[in-house]
Order: structure tokens, then C-alpha cells, then sequence
């Protein structure tokens, strides 16, 4: 199984690998892209196709693709609307409509989840595996992959030269470290909590430019979960920390309200009694900086929720029209490297 320090050095330019990584993992072992072969073909498509993970949306605006009947563009504004997006550039109408329908999501209303990891990879590998890329890649057959991602062989020596150097780090055995695996981790993070689906096995066409429509009403669940991003790591960080601060806070408020008791207990002296209403201020103060603590670590959530809520909110402009059944996933237009 692919691990972090092995996407690194394949991708050595990936600055966000740690934040995608387990994304990417999830749907590597979804659509059964889990040989040393599958992988290595799988990660140079995807190196060479985002700028090694750096464009998850398309540079250009799309409005090149603005009336292609064949991407399902038949409504004003569809080429800017579904616009490349993802590792592997999901474009058009009916592409969206197509791989929402088979993930169970709706990328028409919501085109813009497509660009987000949770997504965009899921995407990437049921595109990969509905044209047949696995059995490509077990072939080593790289010019028929890249004839299936790309539509022609456009950048296949960039493209090569990350399988070559994949296939590399890939054959080379993995040290045993202490780093948890993403399968069987618990609580990843994705957008509207998105479980993962079943997808039929693989029968697709040889004709790879028109993928065959997978049927979604046979599933296959994939009980899979991944391990803790970052993000969450830091949260429970949090979490713990103002445990351990909370804890001794408290006490040294009941330590300062009786100061007299305990510098008794261990001096053996009496000393003078402090009056309630100083005891009291002690008291108070010490709630206040508890209280100001905690109300941050609610305000923090609250605005990330917030966040959240907005991007949503922003793709809710976009509507559901009619599409056609042409189905590909299209370079950008004009020049294959603008993403």
C-alpha cells in the first residue's frame, strides 16, 4: 500500500501530499488500484495532469468549453460552470451528471465539490477504472492510459517520466514505522460526511474515449475510513491541553482561596485568615480566564462551520438543466499544461 513518504518522493513538489494523502489513499483502495503497477501508472497520470497535486481547478476560465455539445455543454454559461476540476480535470455537463450519479452526488447543482479531495479523487479513480486503466496499467500498456486520461498523448514524456520514477520508489520495500495505515483509522474528515459507495466491477468498453455507464444499482459498500488529517490531529491537541490546563487551574484556585490551610499543612504555622471577599475576587478571576479559554475554542469551531456553510452556499447558484449523453473527459482548450 502506498504510504506518505513514498507519494513524496514521487511527487517531491507536492507541498499539500499530507492533506491529500489519505483522500488519495481511500480511493486508490476503492477502485482497486493496489498493485505496485496500478499505483505507479495511477500517480504519473495524476503528477503530470494537477502539476503533482498542485491544481485541483483549471487555470483557464472554460470558456473554451462553452457550446461543446459533445461534453454536454448545451446551457449558457456550462463551459465556465464545469470547467477542469480535480486531479484528472472532470469537464462538462454531462461528465458531472455522469460521475455524480454514480457517486451519489450531486456535482450539477454543486460542481464546485469536485475540486476538493474528498471528492476529486473519488472521482479520478472511478473515471480510471470504468475505461479499463487497471487492466492497462497491469499490461503496462502507459500510451493506452494516457490515451484514456488525456484523449491523446499530449505531455506523455512528462508522464513517463513520473511512472518511471514511481515504479522506482514502488519497488523498493517499506520500512516498518509507526505511522497508523489510513485503512481502518478512524474519523477523516469529508465534505458533508460522504460515505463511500460501491462501484461495479470492472467491464469497461475498449473504446476508452466514451466510458460505459457503470450500474449503480448493484453496490458493493467499501466500509473504509481514514486516518485524522491534520486538522483534526490539532483539534484534539487542543482538546487535551485545555484538560491538562483547566485541571491545575482549578486547583491552584482552591490552593489560593485557602492559602492559610495549606501553608499550614506544610509549615506546621498559622497563618491570618483572608477574608471572604478577596477569596471571592481570587475565585472570579480565575473563572474569567477559563471562560474567556473555552468561549474561544467555541467561537474557532463555530467559524470553521461557518466556512464550511459559505462554500456551499456559493455553489448553490449554480442549477440542474437537461444534458446529453456524451460523455469524456476533455483537455483544457487551448494548451493541454494551462490547468
Amino acid at each position: 500500500m502506498l504510504t506518505l513518504d513514498q507519494l513524496r518522493q514521487i511527487m517531491p513538489n507536492a507541498k499539500r501530499a499530507s492533506e491529500y494523502f489519505p483522500y488519495l489513499a481511500q480511493a486508490m483502495v476503492e477502485f482497486e488500484i493496489n498493485t505496485p503497477l496500478r499505483e505507479s501508472a495511477f500517480l504519473a497520470q495524476l503528477a503530470h495532469e494537477s502539476g503533482e497535486l498542485k491544481h485541483m481547478e483549471e487555470i483557464a476560465s472554460g470558456s473554451a468549453y462553452e457550446g461543446r455539445k459533445d461534453l454536454g455543454n448545451t446551457e449558457p454559461g456550462d463551459g465556465k460552470r464545469f470547467k477542469g476540476r480535480g486531479p484528472i480535470q472532470l469537464t462538462g455537463r454531462a461528465n458531472y451528471k455522469k460521475y455524480g450519479e454514480l457517486l451519489k452526488l450531486n456535482l450539477v447543482d454543486f460542481p464546485l465539490i469536485a475540486a476538493t479531495p474528498e471528492v476529486g479523487f473519488r472521482i479520478a479513480g472511478l473515471y480510471w477504472k470504468l475505461n479499463g486503466c487497471n487492466r492497462a496499467a497491469d499490461a503496462q500498456d502507459f500510451r493506452a492510459i494516457t490515451k484514456a486520461i488525456n484523449g491523446g498523448y499530449n505531455g506523455l514524456d512528462d508522464r513517463i517520466k513520473y511512472y518511471e520514477r514511481a515504479k522506482r520508489v514502488l519497488a523498493e520495500p517499506v520500512a516498518v514505522k509507526t505511522t497508523p495505515s489510513v485503512i481502518g483509522a478512524i474519523g477523516a474528515p469529508a465534505l458533508g460526511q460522504i460515505p463511500p459507495v460501491g462501484i461495479p466491477a470492472e467491464d469497461a468498453p475498449q473504446d476508452t474515449a466514451t466510458p460505459a455507464a457503470a450500474k449503480p444499482d448493484n453496490p458493493t459498500p467499501q466500509n473504509i475510513t481514514l486516518q485524522p488529517t491534520v486538522a483534526d490531529n490539532a483539534t484534539a491537541k487542543k482538546s487535551l491541553w485545555a484538560t491538562v490546563w483547566a485541571a491545575p487551574a482549578l486547583i491552584g484556585t482552591w490552593a489560593l482561596t485557602n492559602i492559610e490551610r495549606v501553608f499550614g499543612w506544610l509549615t506546621g504555622i498559622k497563618m491570618p485568615t483572608i477574608d471572604p471577599q478577596t477569596q471571592r475576587i481570587v475565585l472570579i478571576g480565575v473563572a474569567v480566564i477559563i471562560a474567556l479559554f473555552i468561549i474561544r475554542q467555541i467561537v474557532g469551531k463555530v467559524i470553521a462551520e461557518v466556512g464550511a456553510i459559505v462554500i456551499t452556499l456559493r455553489s448553490m447558484k449554480y442549477h440542474a438543466d437537461p444534458v446529453t449523453n456524451n460523455v469524456k473527459i476533455a483537455s483544457p482548450a487551448p494548451a493541454e499544461e494551462a490547468k
